[in-house]
This record gives structure tokens, sequence and C-alpha cells, in this order.
């Protein structure tokens, strides 16, 4: 290659190069008027991505917060239930040996309570309600009326004994005066 023909390459070289450089510098605005266009694309993107992880934070929150109060209630409830088996364990360690003591007694009495079940009517278990209802009343009788007089009575008893003797006296007595009034008539009749 000759000297020319370098020199040629080189000059064209510059020439192209400021040409390109220049067409690049003249296409610069428009690829920076798009390249801005795409940034506040993108900023936009971005700032509606903010929002809507700003409205899932949100409501991630709220359900966080829900989530704690269910959690909280979850935590009353279990102590709730862990105080009520506590309750219904000691109910069954104290009913247990009760029930024990008396499931024998109750077996032997099961026949008795079936038969009593099965022939009592509404109109007796009636009875038996008011009969209850009217205890208090009976017993204040009794105690008010009834056992004065029977403390009484044992007073007494020694004055019926001897009014039973004077009237067992008096029988004896009577049976003999109509002997008596026989035996006129008879003479009577007798001696007539």
């Amino acid at each position: 290659m000759s000297s020319l023909s370098r020199l040629s390459t080189l000059i064209n070289r510059p020439v192209s190069s400021i040409l390109d450089a220049a067409g690049a510098l003249v296409d610069l605005p428009r690829r920076v008027v798009t390249m801005v266009i795409e940034v506040e694309k993108t900023l936009a993107a971005v700032n509606a991505a903010t929002q809507r992880a700003d409205a899932l934070i949100e409501r991630i929150d709220g359900i966080t917060t829900k989530a704690e109060g269910a959690v909280r209630a979850a935590s009353d409830t279990v102590g709730a239930a862990a105080s009520a088996i506590e309750q219904a364990s000691s109910i069954t360690a104290t009913a247990a040996p009760l029930l024990a003591s008396y499931s024998e007694p109750l077996r032997r009495l099961e026949p008795a309570v079936r038969r009593l079940a099965e022939s009592t009517d509404t109109q007796e278990v009636d009875a038996l309600v008011k009969l209850i209802d009217r205890l208090p009343r009976l017993v204040n009788a009794m105690d008010d009326d009834v056992m004065p007089l029977l403390d009484r009575l044992d007073q007494s008893g020694p004055d019926l004994n001897q009014l039973l003797d004077n009237v067992s006296d008096l029988n004896r007595m009577a049976g003999r005066i109509p002997k008596v009034f026989r035996r006129r008539r008879e003479g009577a009749t007798d001696g007539t």
C-alpha cells in the first residue's frame, strides 16, 4: 500500500468518524428525549409499584393486627380451656372415688328404681310433690301440737288406767244389777 492510499485512509477515517460523530450528535437529542420518556415511564411504573406496595403493606399491617388479635383470642381461649380442664380434672378426681363407692349400692338399687319408674304415674308424683311442699307445716304441727299432747298423755296415763279400772268395776256392778232384778221377777212370778 502506498502512502497516498494510506493518507486517504487516514483522512477518510477521521472524516467518517466526524460524520459519524456529527450524526450521533444530531441523533443525540432525540435519543435523550426518548431516554427521558423511558425514564419517566419507568419512574411512573416504579411510583405505581410503590403505591401498590404501600397498599399491600397497609393490608398486611391490617391482616397482621387481626392475626395478632386472633392469636390473643386463641391464647385466651387456650387459657380458659386449660382452666376448665383443670376444674374438670379436680371434679373428676373428687367424683371418681365417690362414684366408685356408690357404684355397688346403685347396682343393687337399679331393679327397684326401674320398677318405681315403671309403676309411678304422674298423679302419684304430683301427690308426692304436694306432700313435700307440706312437710314444713306438718313438722311444725307435730312439734307444736301433737308432741305436747303426747307428753300430756304420759302424765295422764295413770289417771286413765284408774278410770279404766273404775269403768271395769262399774261394768261388773252393772252386770250384777240385772241379776238382782231378775231374781226379784223370778221370785214374784214363783209366788204368784
